[in-house]
């Protein structure tokens, strides 16, 4: 396995051109800053075949000041690359095929790899990744926001707008229409996601249990039913009652769940009625939804939103 190398932002440039050049597969590009000329510079050494994913924070003060350029997405999307928002990244990285990866203080701008004169001081490291460490990487995708046309046009109108009037001090922040889109859908959880021990089993456990060890890392310390009500297979599942207007048998709910989650491979049916199991019994501690138990089943419906 390859050494782990230190790279300037120049060197990064270089090894960034060397590897994407070479990719046959997918490429995801992290940057909190994006600047057209740098994204055309990497599309220029692809591949029409490669699958290419761009992550960037786009606050709307970086898309106003021009810290980021509002025509990546415009480009991105003319080539067929996929692209996404998330609001507090501040992480530089790229992967290339699950064999190159590096990360570091580099922005994907003219300036963070000096493509065209000499940029800034940046410090960046390449790696060769672990599945561990590109599975990581995906998740950032997995947790943001793809961006379509639409919500594009209504953000790019806020942006000019603000452009616009500058001395009237209008508010670098995105409008609530914008920010509430920025949510993502919650339709896609690894088994890591999921609770391993209900009620009884979690305050009962020693502390040296693994799942008790895996459980309280989701929960951030002690339960709590603010905490529940944040965790993601809490989200799924409240998306899922919203869409039915009828109590929803234990049988359709795991269906929906093993759908749903995304590792490859898949869980046994078995294991995910077990996470199912173990998310009702919160449910039920918690009183968030009615539970009906059956000879062989049971049903929920909604009963208040916590």
């Amino acid at each position: 396995m390859p050494e782990a190398r230190l790279l300037s932002g120049e060197e990064l440039a270089q090894r960034v051109s060397e590897s994407v050049q070479t990719a046959d597969g997918e490429i995801f590009i992290v940057s909190a800053y994006l600047k057209l000329a740098a994204i055309e510079w990497v599309a220029s050494n692809i591949s029409q075949d490669v699958r290419v994913h761009v992550l960037s924070r786009w606050n709307k003060a970086d898309l106003v000041s021009g810290a980021s350029d509002l025509s990546v997405f415009e480009f991105c999307k003319s080539l067929g690359w996929s692209f996404y928002i998330e609001q507090t990244l501040h992480a530089k990285a790229v992967l290339v095929d699950k064999k190159f990866l590096a990360l570091g203080s580099s922005n994907y701008t003219n300036n963070g790899l000096s493509l065209f004169a000499s940029g800034n001081k940046e410090l960046n490291i390449e790696v060769f990744p672990s599945n561990e460490e590109c599975t990581r990487i995906r998740k950032f995708f997995l947790d943001a926001y793809a961006l379509n046309t639409p919500m594009f046009n209504i953000l790019k109108k806020e942006v000019e707008s603000a452009q616009a009037n500058l001395e009237s001090k209008q508010s670098n922040t995105w409008s609530s229409q914008v920010s509430e889109c920025f949510l993502p859908v919650v339709d896609k959880i690894w088994t890591d996601e999921c609770l391993r021990l209900g009620p009884s089993c979690f305050f009962n456990k020693p502390s040296d249990d693994m799942d008790y060890s895996h459980d309280k890392s989701l929960w951030s310390g002690a339960p709590s039913l603010d905490k529940f009500m944040a965790l993601k297979i809490f989200k799924w599942l409240s998306s899922v009652v919203e869409e039915e207007n009828e109590p929803l048998r234990f049988g359709y709910l795991s269906s929906k769940l093993h759908d749903v989650l995304i590792n490859d491979p898949k869980p046994y049916r078995k294991d995910v009625k077990e996470y199912l199991r173990v998310l009702l019994e919160w449910i039920e501690y918690y009183e968030i939804y009615q539970i009906q138990k059956h000879a062989h089943t049971v049903s929920l419906q909604r009963i208040k939103n916590g």
